[in-house]
């Protein structure tokens, strides 16, 4: 059977390669994550249903029946399973929330059912009516006339799923995994248009059709491999900016030769001599038309992927305090070398922790340089301020006064063109508080540690820092609510999600104890009892009775 495969692969067999090669690699280097084992297993279930039926076309020996029910009736629901299970749980091996691990399950036992009513249906296979169904039970065709359509229909519902919570976890998700999304949703789009091209090729009676689907099939697997690696991961603007410009030179050239050769060649008739003058008359133009038409391209994708970028809804840049410090350009990070001030830093901070309200400058000097009185101060100031002006706007693409906006005696960010994830943070917590409980995972996704960590005992970071502590348990709060609806568990979990927040939040360590003991798990009860009395005697504090 191997020798028979060896001989005749066909080339989607080859792009399949691509899922076990790139599925071993991840099982490898991550050998927890469970996309990784997802694509080598949907890998090897395609090419094992291409081996199988190679070899039940060359051969009629024991076993061709079963291989050809298998995979006619089964594998192929195995395999397509497989692909929305891993962008279920992709990047970070988890579903996002409990909607999406339903799902999963859908997916999971609406496939299973449909296998195994498939499988047991007897009769002859769709793809080869010679070959009667071996695993057929009688009984099933009447079952399986009921069951399958319900359970196709779960099946399909979820792989919908799969791909609708991609778009989904990019929406709550931000900085590494936003950035791993935009990796597969490239190379998606890529797999697209080679599939596009492929059929083009087909409709025109052109040959390489089977060469373009080999060429598009890798790419998703291997984005989700560069993603989880996360090798280069900040390099996709880079990446889709020469896929742009080179495609688009690609274009025109392959318009010159198409004009020059075909339609000149149509005109003075063709010919050898012909033919290779207007080849070189083709290349000439091409290569005198080259640099301008790089340069050309090269802009017009700048200004694709980066001018207006927060009308297309990718800001333009953005301020990220809520845990790390971090400053980002069309949701790429800016590296330290580009600040080259440490004051630039801390100025862009205390100007976010003003909340866009204009600050007198002398404040803002003597909150950076204390205790100095030197008369270049002032000076200081304004290299700090166009420092930060380059690093959020580093193609100097808008007015000066875009994103920090200066007057005579004061200083403020413009909220307006710049985002800031705190002000979003507490914009969606409003929201949330106020009744609309889609913006939950959303609001949660946000708050990813306190306000500016690296500046905890700054004065001036404390107000904002304070307002969204509270903020965020407030939601964790209402998520305890809810939690009791759906069961014990998610009531424990939401609370020990308050405490690791505030340890002393009474009204949380009252809840934990009650849920523990209303489940009957008595000892976790006593446990958590003793932490509460003990966290209260630290505040001293005299807790109720529970």
């Amino acid at each position: 059977m191997l020798a028979i495969f060896a001989a005749q692969i066909e080339p989607l067999i080859v792009a399949w390669l691509a899922f076990t090669t790139v599925g071993a690699v991840i099982g490898w280097l991550l050998p927890r994550h469970p996309v990784g084992w997802l694509l080598l297993a949907d890998g090897l279930v395609w090419l094992g249903g291409g081996a199988g039926r190679r070899y039940v076309v060359e051969s009629t020996g024991p076993g061709s029946a079963e291989i050809a029910a298998f995979y006619d009736l089964a594998g192929w629901i195995v395999a397509v399973g497989l692909i929305p299970m891993a962008l279920l749980l992709f990047p970070t091996g988890r579903f996002s929330n409990r909607m999406w691990r339903l799902v999963g399950w859908l997916l999971m036992v609406g496939g299973t059912t449909l296998a195994v009513t498939g499988l047991l249906t007897p009769g002859p296979l769709p793809s080869d009516a010679t070959f009667i169904n071996p695993f057929g039970i009688d009984v099933m065709g009447t079952i399986g006339g009921v069951v399958a359509p319900v359970a196709e229909a779960v099946f399909f519902l979820g792989v919908i799923g799969g791909l609708v919570s991609v778009v989904h976890r990019f929406r709550v998700s931000a900085d590494v995994e936003r950035q791993q999304l935009r990796w597969v949703a490239f190379a998606a789009v890529l797999m697209l248009l080679g599939f596009a091209i492929g059929e083009v090729l087909t409709a025109l009676g052109l040959p390489g059709e089977s060469w373009f689907n080999t060429m598009a099939m890798p790419l998703v697997p291997l984005a989700i491999g560069l993603a989880l690696c996360r090798y280069r991961l900040w390099d996709l603007g880079l990446l889709v900016l020469g896929t742009l410009t080179y495609g688009a030179i690609a274009v025109v050239i392959a318009a010159i030769f198409i004009v020059i050769v075909a339609g000149f060649g149509a005109l003075v008739g063709r010919g050898s001599g012909n033919d290779l003058w207007l080849a070189a008359l083709a290349t000439a133009i091409a290569a005198t038309l080259f640099q301008p038409v790089r340069q050309t391209a090269m802009a017009g994708a700048r200004r694709l992927l980066f001018g207006g970028g927060a009308e297309r809804g990718e800001p333009a840049a953005a301020v990220r305090t809520l845990g790390d410090f971090r400053v980002e350009r069309r949701g790429e990070p800016v590296t330290n070398t580009e600040w080259r001030s440490r004051k630039a830093r801390q100025l862009l901070k205390m100007l976010v922790a003003r909340r866009g309200r204009p600050t007198h400058r002398e404040q803002l000097i003597d909150s950076l340089w204390p205790e100095q009185s030197d008369a270049n101060l002032s000076n200081r100031l304004a290299v700090a301020v166009s420092t930060i002006r380059g690093v959020l706007d580093s193609d100097r693409v808008h007015e000066a006064d875009y994103f920090v906006k200066g007057e005579t005696a004061t200083l403020g960010l413009d909220l307006d063109h710049l985002w800031v994830d705190v002000e979003e943070f507490l914009l969606l917590a409003r929201q949330v508080l106020a009744g609309d409980n889609s913006r939950f995972d959303e609001a949660e996704a946000l708050y990813r540690g306190e306000f500016l960590e690296e500046d905890i005992y700054e004065d001036w970071a404390q107000p904002l820092r304070e307002e969204a502590r509270a903020a965020y348990l407030s939601l964790l709060r209402r998520r305890a609510d809810l939690a009791d609806e759906l069961g014990i568990e998610h009531g424990i979990e939401a609370r020990l999600r308050i405490l690791e927040v505030d340890p002393w939040d009474e009204e949380a360590h009252e809840g934990l104890v009650r849920v523990l003991e209303t489940a009957g798990r008595h000892g976790e009860a006593r446990r958590a009892r003793r932490r509460y009395l003990s966290r209260m005697a630290e505040i001293g504090v005299q807790p109720d009775s529970i």
